[in-house]
């Protein structure tokens, strides 16, 4: 709704102007009491439509800062948010990845028995390993669905949902090989020769040349450099440049 007080102010200016003219005209006397009021409204007049423009302006100008600081501080929200958001799935994805390698040595320090001819692993070790493996393949899974749908939010998404999905396929070819093996042996089975394992044979060995480096811990770092970029951006101010 527009303020009618500057109309007014106007109206009440023209009126005067107005009346001092025909006054003017019509030849009354400068002293006169008509000319005197006539010349007191005029200057009444003219002060008020002055002290309208200036109010007017003032509003405005303070209108406009209202304007600009919530602009600046609804950007400001909004890039704290994505901070937010991206260090929080870096924090998750780095879980994942220690959880993992937590079980990895674990599994490595209690649950094999080394004999002269075969390396023998614990079934029980076996299964809370893989266990950590599938939580951190799901949860590695649930990220990268996050990204896919939320990719405003990732300036690298391509990059890290590509980084992801190595970390997460390695885990899932993993879980794939227990399921099948696990599923064969009678209860009474407590030990399992590695080389029956091969793919958890890898996870467990040595990481030089491993497909666990080359897929999980190269993807690990990848999606790590990713979301870093991303932070990295996100806090240069507009304008600059390297």
């Amino acid at each position: 709704m527009r303020n009618p007080l500057p109309w007014v102010m106007g109206a009440l200016f023209v009126i005067s102007a107005v009346w001092f003219g025909y006054l003017y005209r019509q030849g009354v006397e400068k002293d006169s009491l008509d000319m005197e009021f006539a010349k007191a409204l005029l200057q009444v007049g003219i002060v008020s439509v002055a002290g309208t423009l200036l109010s007017v302006l003032v509003f405005d100008h303070q209108r406009r800062s209202a304007a600009n600081k919530e602009a600046v501080a609804a950007a400001e929200k909004q890039q704290q948010f994505r901070d937010d958001a991206l260090k929080g799935t870096l924090g998750r994805i780095t879980t994942a990845y220690n959880s993992t390698k937590r079980a990895r040595r674990t599994v490595r320090a209690l649950g094999l028995r080394k004999m002269v001819e075969k390396t023998l692993l614990r079934l029980d070790r076996y299964d809370e390993c893989m266990a950590d493996v599938s939580d951190a393949q799901l949860e590695l899974e649930a990220i990268k669905s996050e990204v896919k749908t939320s990719r405003t939010l990732y300036p690298s998404a391509s990059k890290l949902s590509a980084a992801l999905k190595s970390m997460e396929q390695y885990l899932g070819a993993l879980i794939e090989e227990y399921e099948t093996i696990r599923s064969r042996l009678s209860d009474d089975v407590c030990e399992l020769s590695l080389t029956k394992v091969p793919r958890f044979g890898d996870f467990i060995g040595p990481s030089n040349g491993s497909a666990f480096s080359k897929e999980f811990s190269s993807g690990h770092d990848g999606a790590r450099a990713a979301i870093r970029g991303d932070l990295l951006q996100l806090n240069i101010p507009a304008g600059s440049s390297s």
